[in-house]
């Protein structure tokens, strides 16, 4: 049988199928080649006698997030207050460019609290960068129609910092819902956790939806950092003036002649949006110049030991793009029958001299993408 994971709770995940919801397990074999099923995942399962559910295969995925654990997701809702507690732009762009760029999904920005200040401008900023954006209203639900049409036969989640009204716009969408809902402490500035676990949603014009424990839980350093030479990428409204540039290798933060710093004081731009850039960039400057790596480029890697198999090679596979792929023994093999080329192989890992490979992770004994450190 096939279905979605709609629930996953210690160790239980609730399939849905075309004729119910079935309570199932996961096979051992998972767990020794590290793969845990979230939700969104599209499984195969078979039931046993008593007519509980055992997974027996995890479909390719084409998106994941580790924190919160979600998989297959077409869109991510990033939900920002105008005021208590205010928006934090950078942190919301920085969001925004790892969905674009690592996760290859679509983001949409929603403002609420329109009642208590107005959002014009912000709109203004995030629409000017081709980003769905849309403000909402949560004590009259003025604005929230605009928004569940565009969830519709989608899979989408919904994040944003403790206290912005994430569970309140789902109400307003979904009455029948009735998430919970806690008001903000003013003492703290911000609310208390309100959701407790991922749960997805289904829609009746089809599609799904997350609700998801908060925007610190959206966690950035469970994902490759962006290198500065890809980061003006993940600005939509920087590439109409890709190749304007004075110079070719412009970074567009401080160089005579860039056409992006000059559509910034033209008003093309929105200026917090460069500033954010700005910084992103100058993160990443200082992580490459940091004393714990050297690093040049994101890799992966593929080991050659019996917790590999091509199924769990595949899963990466939308994963390691623009990547240098490390393959070691067997694992070399695997990443050639699913179309990956190796750009570097060897023959044992053991053998590697430090600290070419200092602080690094082998795949797949930890559940993230590694990075290399060259000496």
């Amino acid at each position: 049988m096939n279905g979605i994971i709609v629930k996953a709770i210690g160790g239980i995940y609730y399939v849905e199928a075309s004729d119910g919801i079935y309570e199932c397990k996961a096979r051992g074999v998972f767990r020794r080649k590290n793969i845990s099923p979230v939700g969104g995942d599209r499984v195969e399962f078979s039931l046993e006698d008593d007519g509980s559910g055992v997974i027996e295969k995890i479909e390719e995925r084409r998106s994941l997030l580790i924190r919160p654990p979600l998989a297959n997701l077409d869109m991510l809702v990033f939900v920002s207050s105008t005021c208590e507690p205010r928006p934090n732009l950078l942190l919301l762009d920085k969001f925004i460019a790892i969905a674009v760029f690592h996760k290859k999904i679509e983001p949409v920005v929603v403002f609420t609290k329109i009642d208590k200040e107005s959002c014009d401008e912000l709109v203004d900023i995030y629409k000017g960068a081709g980003i769905k954006t849309f403000q909402v209203d949560n004590t009259t639900g003025e604005g929230s129609e605009a928004v569940k049409a565009v969830l519709e036969g989608k899979l989408s989640a919904f994040t944003g910092n403790t206290g912005v009204g994430k569970s309140s716009l789902l109400n307003n969408m979904f009455p029948a819902l009735g998430l919970a809902t806690n008001e903000i402490s003013k003492k703290l500035g911000r609310g208390k956790h309100t959701t407790r676990h991922v749960e997805l949603y289904k829609l009746e014009g089809g599609g799904y939806i997350a609700d998801t424990p908060g925007f610190s839980s959206f966690d950035t350093n469970r994902y490759d950092i962006i290198f500065k030479d890809k980061l003006a990428g993940c600005f939509p409204e920087f590439q109409r003036y890709e190749g304007k540039c004075r110079f070719p290798d412009c970074s567009h933060t401080k160089e005579k002649g860039c056409a992006v710093i000059e559509a910034v004081k033209n008003g093309e731009i929105a200026k917090s949006r460069h500033e954010s850039y700005v910084e992103m960039y100058e993160q990443a400057k200082r992580f490459l110049r940091s004393g714990n790596t050297k690093m040049t480029k994101k890799c992966t890697i593929f080991s050659g030991g019996e917790a590999v198999s091509a199924q769990c090679v595949a899963e990466y596979k939308p994963f390691i793009d623009d990547s240098l792929v490390i393959s070691a023994d067997k694992g070399y093999k695997l990443a050639q029958a699913v179309g990956v080329k190796s750009d570097i192989i060897m023959g044992d890992f053991d053998s590697a001299e430090k600290p070419v490979f200092d602080n690094i992770e082998i795949f797949p004994q930890k559940r993230t993408i590694p990075t290399l450190c060259l000496p």
